[in-house]
């Protein structure tokens, strides 16, 4: 897969010439507005393919460039012109590898500390360890492994804490290794000053010669391997102070020059991005389901810009253990309770680059809990009071509706939509007193209803009912009357 270089090329170019077509058909026949819409959008999918034909053919450079400049990008075929993308200094690196999370793994000149430089966002960090100075690193992408070298040693460098850890001696005549690199398939590689080309044990740390370099090398001297096309690119700063880049055969040694690095400055850095890491997501069907009932999961949402994912892996209950794995993007699963699952889906390429995705899979749909009715208890007819309930959801749903009864044997309507961060509030009022007795009920989006909440409010009888029924029964008895006139109490009840 590594060595179809051709066949990309080919693709790419094929892709270009398609939009160049494109061109031409979508100016004929347009208006000046459109002509100038359609050029727009043609530049910009030029531009984009032109991109990612550079992305897929660069190398990241740092050295004794530009003070105001610290990681570049030059096209492989044209060290001469170099980009600046990250002007902020961290440190001087000292030789550096890009990792499968794609970013750049660097060790600081003179003391070994390890960093790590984002060149898509040129955000840095120091990882830590540190130890002896490294001449080179190299990342293995099969076993993950990042291991860097000291003149006549190998080490092991941890990536979560930059500690170095001594392998062997390189012994087999090495004369102050330079630097290294590991090709796609994990095999390393290194080169000395004495320009030649090893293969390095990665257990043992001996070195077996591949063959002469035929270049001129000296200490400022970097390299890596385009891992998609397995091609060995080796910086040099030769003894005339001249800087070159070259290709070189990691079979035979034998190396092939590019051509001459601006204002021929030292390259201490020489990295060659080759692998995204791919974004995970995923759907389910139905989107709602209900217990027992078997649910699709597909993860073929996920990409990978080097169309590379090679495992699928699924937690159904968000405890951190995946339950499956699978080399396929579909699986199925069936919840036995009602309830809210938070679902996560890790994909993985094939050089163990990550990402994760959490869902939340609602099953069944539990009504929403009987409400409580905020509001008086007490009251007086012809007045306005106002009643209040606050959704509660087992389901955590976000859109309620609500209805009341006001005891007077008429139900409203449903009434919203209402949000789960607002209350649900009415205002009513009674014109005879007595004792009420007052309903509420929600209903959350996907209709679920609660049960009825309810809330007793009494309203006394107004004065005046009271009066009424004295002054009928004073008019039955005559006598009566007569003597609370007499009393001066008659007038009172008029």
């Amino acid at each position: 897969m590594f060595r179809n270089k051709i066949i990309k090329k080919g693709i790419v170019f094929g892709i270009f010439l398609w939009l160049l077509i494109g061109s031409v058909y979508t100016i004929v026949g347009k208006t000046n507005n459109a002509y100038e819409n359609e050029n727009y959008l043609l530049f910009d999918k030029i531009f984009n393919a032109k991109v990612l034909l550079l992305n897929e053919n660069i190398a990241y450079i740092q050295g004794g460039f530009e003070l105001d400049c610290w990681l570049y990008k030059i096209p492989l075929n044209n060290p001469t012109d170099p980009t600046c993308i990250c002007s902020e200094y961290p440190g001087s690196g000292n030789s550096g590898t890009v990792i499968n999370e794609g970013v750049i793994i660097t060790s600081e000149q003179f003391t070994g500390q390890l960093y790590e430089i984002n060149p898509l966002t040129c955000d840095w960090k120091i990882i830590g360890g540190g130890g002896v100075d490294l001449n080179g690193i190299a990342y293995d992408p099969i076993d993950a492994e990042i291991y860097a070298c000291t003149y006549d040693g190998l080490y092991n460098v941890d990536r979560e804490t930059g500690e170095q850890d001594f392998i062997g001696r390189f012994e087999g005549g090495v004369l102050n290794m330079i630097s290294l690199a590991c090709d796609a398939d994990g095999k390393l590689y290194g080169w000395d000053l004495a320009d030649n080309l090893f293969t390095i044990n990665k257990n043992t740390g001996s070195a077996t010669l591949v063959g002469p370099l035929g270049i001129d090398l000296s200490y400022a001297s970097d390299g890596d391997f385009h891992k998609e096309d397995d091609i060995l690119y080796i910086t040099t700063y030769t003894s005339n102070l001249e800087s070159y880049l070259y290709e070189c055969d990691e079979d035979t040694g034998d190396c092939t020059l590019i051509g001459q690095f601006k204002y021929n400055n030292e390259v201490t850095l020489f990295a060659i991005p080759w692998n995204s890491p791919p974004a995970a997501d995923f759907n389910w069907i139905p989107e709602h389901p209900d217990t027992g009932e078997t649910v699709l999961f597909d993860g073929s949402l996920s990409s990978d810009p080097d169309d590379n994912i090679v495992l699928y892996e699924w937690d159904w209950d968000n405890d951190g253990i995946y339950d499956e794995s699978n080399a396929i993007p579909t699986t199925t699963h069936i919840y036995e309770e009602v309830g809210l699952y938070n679902v996560t889906l890790k994909v993985q390429d094939s050089y163990y680059a990550e990402d994760t995705k959490t869902q939340t899979v609602r099953v069944g749909n539990r009504p929403p809990e009987k409400p409580d009715i905020d509001g008086p208890t007490t009251g007086r007819p012809g007045n306005w009071y106002k009643f209040c309930l606050t959704p509660v959801d087992p389901d955590d749903e976000e859109i309620f509706y609500a209805r009341w009864d006001w005891d007077g044997g008429d139900i409203t309507d449903w009434l919203g939509p209402f949000s789960s961060e607002e209350d649900i509030c009415e205002y009513h009022l009674w014109n005879f007193g007595g004792k009420r007795t007052i309903k509420a009920q929600i209903k959350d989006e996907f209709g679920a209803e609660s049960e009825w909440g309810e809330l007793e409010i009494k309203i006394p009888r107004n004065i005046v009912q009271h009066n009424l029924l004295i002054l009928r029964l004073l008019e039955r008895f005559p006598l009566i009357k007569q003597i609370i006139s007499f009393l001066g109490g008659y007038s009172s009840f008029n």
